[in-house]
């Protein structure tokens, strides 16, 4: 449980997944990795343990090329970056909710916290103490992360049909704070606004600061996408409010991508192939899907 609670309270590892986002990687060299994750102030020592320790928790995979570590992400973190990019599969609404009951003692407190982890990460919410509930299907994908379950607790999946779709907009709003969510997520439309018609990326620049400076803008804007990311529930749209504000943001967001992605990506990939040639493997990005 050690690594579990220190790997919440760090954000090391959301700036992996950045990096791997804002090079549309499917495999980054550990030498890349490390000047990148250099680039967002994290010393050496410190970026090698962060991806050992997602290594171990399932969130990296890596397969030796000699002495060089290749990363990728594994499927949990992928799907979540997909969410954050705002490329993910909407949910769809089968007329119930995946749910969770559990009753576990004070004496395995540690476990009831590491199913309340998994079960949030893969957008679980509590509607109320020992519910928890899921409009997509990842109950076994918890349960098989959780380990042997200890003596004295249990955990059972069910589902849970409400009678209509007025009581099931109903469980929703007891269960996930959505007005809060929205809110957030309108508040950052804005930033992301201002911030693109404020910084302007020359093509050329005379030296690679600027690059590097709007580097670790685009890494910040990225852990507030993450907040909304992370506190919104990803529901079907029969199960939203009217005007649900996400995919504006989205939208806005793809708007500042397209601007700054066309100089920005092609140098941060260029500092991947210095630190380990030819190892790297990207996808095409967001801007050149659309053309």
């Amino acid at each position: 449980m050690t690594d579990l609670e220190r790997y919440r309270r760090t954000d090391r590892a959301q700036d992996v997944g950045f990096v791997f986002g804002a090079l549309t990687a499917a495999s980054l060299p550990g030498p890349g990795l490390l000047r990148l994750l250099g680039r967002l102030h994290m010393t050496e020592s410190a970026a090698r343990s962060t991806l050992a320790k997602m290594v171990r928790m399932g969130r990296l995979d890596v397969e030796r090329h000699g002495r060089v570590g290749l990363y990728s992400l594994g499927a949990p973190l992928a799907r979540r970056y997909r969410q954050i990019e705002g490329t993910a599969t909407p949910a769809t609404w089968s007329g119930s909710f995946h749910g969770l009951l559990h009753q576990v003692p004070e004496s395995a407190r540690w476990f009831r916290d590491r199913l309340t982890y998994y079960a949030d990460f893969h957008g679980f919410g509590s509607l109320r103490p020992g519910v928890l509930i899921s409009a997509r299907a990842e109950a076994d994908t918890v349960l098989g992360q959780l380990g042997e379950v200890p003596e004295g607790a249990l955990v059972h999946r069910v589902k849970i049909t409400p009678e209509s779709i007025e009581e099931a907009r109903g469980m929703a709003e007891a269960t996930w704070d959505l007005a809060e969510v929205a809110s957030r997520a309108e508040d950052l439309t804005a930033r992301i606004r201002a911030l693109r018609g404020s910084v302007e990326l020359a093509r050329r620049p005379a030296d690679d600061a600027p690059l590097w400076d709007v580097f670790g803008q685009w890494n910040a804007l990225y852990q507030q996408v993450l907040r909304v990311v992370l506190a919104d529930p990803h529901l079907p749209a029969e199960l939203l409010p009217p005007r649900w504000p996400v995919g504006a943001m989205f939208a806005e967001l793809n708007r500042l991508n397209s601007r700054w992605g066309p100089t920005l990506q092609p140098f941060l990939r260029a500092q991947v192939e210095q630190a380990a040639p030819g190892l790297a493997r990207y996808e095409p990005a967001p801007w050149e899907r659309t053309r």
